[in-house]
Order: structure tokens, then C-alpha cells, then sequence
């Protein structure tokens, strides 16, 4: 069994530091991809708002990586999303 390495791309971060625009994540993607990380991964809480939509990012991040010829030739075992979630008792 090999070690595989994937990238978060900081969604929550970059939206909560007033650059929420998706380019640079895109560009984040792709340099991940160049950098040999096996995945990139997006994540997303019920409750650590705001933040991008997974699942519409990740499918930006296909449409462009697969133009590269990067993680977009196989979503499903390339790419992910995290959902944080918090027990409420």
C-alpha cells in the first residue's frame, strides 16, 4: 500500500480574508496537480460559514483540470469534499 498525499484548497479562508473570487483556487488546483498531490479536496461545514460550495467548486477544478490533463481525467478517485460536522448535545 502506497502513501497518498491530497490537498485542501482553503475555501473558508480565502473567502473569510475578503478574496473570494475562485480563480486563484482554480490555480491552487493546478499547482497541486504539478506538485504530484494525488487529490484535491474541498470542504464544508454545517456550521463554519461562509465558505465556497464544494461540490460546484470541485466541479470547476474538473472542468479546468481536465483541460490539463490533471485530476479531472478521474473525478471520483482524484478529487473530495469534507463535511465538518459537530455533534450538538
Amino acid at each position: 500500500m502506497s502513501i497518498r498525499i491530497g490537498y485542501l484548497l482553503p475555501t473558508r479562508e480565502r473567502v473569510m480574508a475578503g478574496q473570494p473570487q475562485t480563480a486563484p483556487l482554480l490555480d491552487l488546483a493546478e499547482r497541486a496537480e504539478r506538485l504530484g498531490f494525488d487529490s484535491v479536496w474541498a470542504g464544508d461545514s454545517l456550521l463554519a460559514r461562509p465558505r465556497h460550495e464544494p461540490l460546484t467548486l470541485l466541479a470547476a477544478v474538473a472542468s479546468f483540470e481536465n483541460e490539463l490533463e490533471g485530476f479531472g481525467r478521474d473525478c471520483s478517485a482524484r478529487m473530495g469534499f469534507v463535511i465538518h460536522a459537530l455533534k450538538v448535545f
